[in-house]
């Protein structure tokens, strides 16, 4: 973990705008690559191998998915993990004097 970041109104700043363009980037490619990728399914192949290119078609289009919510996921993962660490260590305490 990143030991630099000490407050936790800056890194729920750092996570929502790291959130924020994740899901900007998801909207604004999803577009494009879902067109690209119609564009192999339907480009002009031998017959022998359009049931390859169809039977693997579903694998890459979901393949890319999981790639967009890995990344949109990775910050929520690293925000509970830094904010579940913050806990003491048993050895630390005051002294009452």
């Amino acid at each position: 973990m990143d030991d630099s970041i000490n407050s936790i109104a800056y890194a729920g700043l750092v996570f929502i705008t790291y959130l924020f363009l994740m899901v900007t980037i998801f909207f604004v490619l999803s577009g494009p690559v879902d067109t690209i990728m119609t564009a192999f399914s339907d480009g002009a192949v031998g017959t022998s191998y359009a049931t390859q290119m169809n039977s693997y078609h579903a694998g890459f289009v979901l393949a890319i998915k999981i790639a967009f919510a890995l990344g949109i996921a990775a910050p929520i993962t690293w925000f509970i993990m830094w904010i579940f660490s913050r806990e003491p260590a048993v050895y630390q305490y005051k002294r009452r004097f």
